[in-house]
């Protein structure tokens, strides 16, 4: 059931696979999975600032308005 579930992944480069005598193993495409996580990264830092739980529509409004809200300091050197 796993590598029929995983065949979609690998047609689209997600997955590569490899036969191991009657095992097939598979292995992440790193070159399209790490900028997906980057994105995810992105999205949990903007929209989910306390980590646990992702902002609404209207959280994220009030979120922002906070954050314009606080003073910023600027260092002129």
């Amino acid at each position: 059931m796993v590598s029929h579930n995983l065949k979609p992944l690998e047609d689209c480069a997600f997955v590569f696979s490899e036969r191991r005598g009657k095992e097939r193993v598979y292995r992440v495409n790193k070159e399209v999975i790490e900028p997906l996580f980057e994105l995810f990264a992105f999205h949990t830092s903007k929209y989910c600032p306390n980590g646990r739980v992702c902002l609404t529509t209207n959280g994220y409004s009030q979120h922002k308005k906070k954050e314009a809200e606080k003073e910023l300091y600027i260092n002129h050197e």
